[in-house]
């Protein structure tokens, strides 16, 4: 599995939102995965992402929502992440609000990549210590820094 500071581009990470539907966080989050250029079409899966919430909530509990989906309009494997400056509602699965939203996308031949994704970022993520950092970090480059050092 590729570390997670290779699928999650600096340019695709934003700190401290402002915003406070979890619609709009998904589409933003769709929006910064883009700037990876990794994204074919856009639409398409920002309608996937949308399907895949619709079928059980990605909030995972602990204040953590991981929203993801596969499809062929993903070149490779790619992430983006917000940080909420408030926590918002993502219909949880413990009812809890979230602050930390963490996309994965994948083409539909990486299923066992999407797998290992889904599987890292969850275990990094419920971390308390990293979770608690990962929330007061202010710049982009702090974000990579905390994957990396967690990660070696």
């Amino acid at each position: 599995m590729k570390k997670i500071s290779d699928i999650l581009d600096i340019k695709s990470i934003k700190l401290n939102s402002e915003l406070n539907d979890k619609d709009e966080i998904i589409e933003s989050l769709v929006e910064l995965a883009a700037k990876s250029g990794n994204i074919i079409n856009k639409n398409k899966v920002l309608e996937e992402v949308f399907a895949r919430e619709k079928l059980m909530s990605t909030g995972i509990g602990n204040n953590i929502a991981i929203p993801h989906t596969k499809s062929e309009d993903i070149k490779v494997l790619t992430a983006s992440m917000m940080t909420l400056s408030k926590p918002v509602n993502f219909d949880s699965l413990d009812g809890k609000k979230v602050s930390i939203v963490f996309l994965i996308l994948s083409n539909n031949e990486e299923l066992g990549l999407h797998i290992k994704a889904l599987s890292k970022i969850s275990r990094i993520l419920h971390n308390r210590s990293f979770f608690d950092n990962l929330l007061n970090v202010s710049k982009n480059v702090e974000v990579i820094e905390l994957f990396d050092n967690f990660e070696n």
